[in-house]
């Protein structure tokens, strides 16, 4: 597909995506127009296969790719409930402090069982407790397949159950006021009723740091049609319950707030009023085209245009010369030994050339060949 084709068959996406989110039928001229094969291919790099596949079968339509794609995404909401159920009360039995985060609460609010395809289960905890962590997931049959590297830690056991476990909310190379904000996580947390070591964030807490979440990914290499999405839903289920005045100054400190007033009203317009205009498809565009998790071509877009303020130089000697916030969340061992530091650069080159030799070549091609134009703020 070239770019149109592509933006052409996202917006068929989206009408099924909005039909069925709002108990309606999608359009059967419409349908009778859509290359299915296509909206298939983007809504997998959505994570948005299994809605449409209830938008479809709303219509009796019952393609094997997608019914295959939603049964999976069923069962892995169960299993996943399962496995962190048992983990859960593991941790509770060793009193440890544990919360759920952002996507295995959204997905309890969708209408239908995995609608909200899920890839991991993640859950902060209690960074002391890393090592016995570890422990008790490989005592419960699960590989390791990350530790001690940078802020999570990953686990695995056939057929399809993944944890991230993090030890922290925030990447240490992210915006100081957001690393301050959530260094004392536990002044915003509130004990689960019920359990003993369970926690969460209040309503209000969980829509902030849901939408800082989104920001992160949006203002680096992007963030899809997914987090729309996402947005809508909550707010169509808690709008009425939350604080909007708090909301808003907590925003403003975290450096968000533009960011939540733009990815509202283009969720709302897109989802529930229709008629977006010129512009705001050129922001919608940039959720099209990000795909789930973003793309390196926005990375390095958005790291020239924002953060060197359009100097590839000044990119370059970032990527080569990376702060200490990078240092720490990607390469702990060197910031922790930092006598080895003078070894970095040369490491990270062969680690480059054997281990990464695409992307840098990609990434190479698209800083020498793409201009950097100044666009607008969202785009």
């Amino acid at each position: 597909m070239n770019r149109n084709e592509y933006r052409k068959n996202a917006y068929d996406m989206l009408h099924l995506v909005a039909s069925i989110i709002n108990g309606k039928k999608p359009s059967s001229k419409r349908l009778q127009q859509m290359d299915l094969d296509a909206v298939f291919e983007i809504a997998q790099s959505h994570s948005l296969t299994a809605v449409c596949a209830y938008a479809l079968e709303s219509c009796g339509i019952n393609r094997p790719d997608f019914t295959e794609a939603k049964n999976k995404s069923i069962r892995k909401n169960v299993l996943m409930d399962c496995d962190r159920e048992e983990l859960f009360a593991a941790l509770e039995k060793e009193h440890i402090w544990h919360m759920p985060l952002k996507g295995i609460l959204l997905k309890n609010i969708y209408p239908r069982l995995g609608m909200r395809q899920m890839a991991d289960n993640d859950i902060l905890f209690d960074p002391e407790y890393r090592e016995r962590i570890r422990e008790i997931m490989e005592s419960m049959g699960y590989s390791c397949d990350k530790f001690g590297a940078g802020r999570h830690d990953c686990y695995h056991k056939e057929p399809s159950c993944n944890f991230k476990l993090f030890s922290g909310l925030i990447k240490d190379s992210a915006d100081e006021r957001i690393r301050s904000y959530y260094r004392h996580i536990m002044e915003k947390l509130i004990l689960r009723p019920g359990t003993d070591c369970e926690y969460e964030f209040g309503l209000n807490d969980f829509y902030i740091f849901m939408t800082v979440n989104e920001y992160l990914h949006y203002s680096s290499g992007g963030t899809g049609l997914r987090s729309l999405l996402d947005a809508y839903v909550f707010l169509g289920r808690f709008s009425n319950k939350l604080d909007r005045e708090y909301i808003s100054e907590e925003l403003k400190k975290l450096g968000a707030a533009d960011y939540e007033n733009m990815r509202t009203y283009i969720a709302l317009t897109l989802f529930r009023y229709g008629g977006l205009n010129l512009e705001d498809k050129k922001i919608l565009d940039y959720y099209i085209f990000s795909g789930a998790y973003g793309t390196v071509r926005n990375t390095i877009s958005n790291g020239i245009g924002q953060k060197n303020h359009g100097s590839k130089l000044h990119y370059v000697w970032g990527r080569l010369f990376p702060g200490m916030g990078w240092l720490k969340e990607y390469y702990p061992f060197f910031y922790r030994h930092r006598i080895f530091l003078p070894l970095l650069f040369p490491f990270r080159i062969i680690k480059g050339i054997f281990l990464h030799r695409d992307k840098l070549r990609y990434e190479a091609n698209v800083l020498l060949h793409r201009r950097f134009e100044k666009v607008s703020k969202w785009q």
